[in-house]
């Protein structure tokens, strides 16, 4: 009855009871879900430890508070010529909806390409700058052979 057990392509060993003591298979499938789950996880982390705003979000912003704005003062005279509401206080509530929702804007990450393009501009500073250090200093970079 001691068949040995297939591993298949997954990075535990099914017979190793110390390593994977359920002996734990993985098909692709669930691989790739794993993987996916925990890729996602890592990109919202360093979104959330290591985002900035940058002038695009910043101006996304202003334009569409500037949007929201007007849009209020077009709500509160709608409202007033169908509903006969008062204007001051719905344009007091509408202002107040706009700061609770400005202040979740300030609360919410960067999107995952403008995450992608900051690290890949930030990579490709920082590769220049060891360039320019080695060239200095009349020195190989070792990093570059691996």
């Amino acid at each position: 009855m001691t068949k040995k057990i297939d591993k298949g392509r997954s990075m535990l060993n099914a017979t190793d009871e110390v390593a994977n003591p359920y002996g734990l298979i993985l098909s692709e499938k669930e691989r790739e879900i794993i993987h996916g789950g925990l890729n996602r996880l890592d990109i919202m982390t360093n979104s959330l430890l290591y985002g900035r705003k940058g002038w695009k979000q910043q101006a996304q912003a202003t334009w569409s508070t500037a949007l929201e704005f007007g849009s209020v003062f077009i709500a509160a005279d709608v409202l007033h010529h169908f509903l006969d509401t008062p204007t001051v206080p719905t344009i007091m509530c509408g202002f107040a909806f706009l700061a609770v929702q400005k202040l979740n804007l300030l609360l919410t990450h960067e999107k995952i390409g403008d995450l992608f393009a900051r690290q890949n501009r930030e990579d490709e500073k920082e590769a220049q700058e060891r360039a320019q250090y080695f060239k200095d200093m009349g020195a190989k970079d070792l990093r570059l052979e691996d």
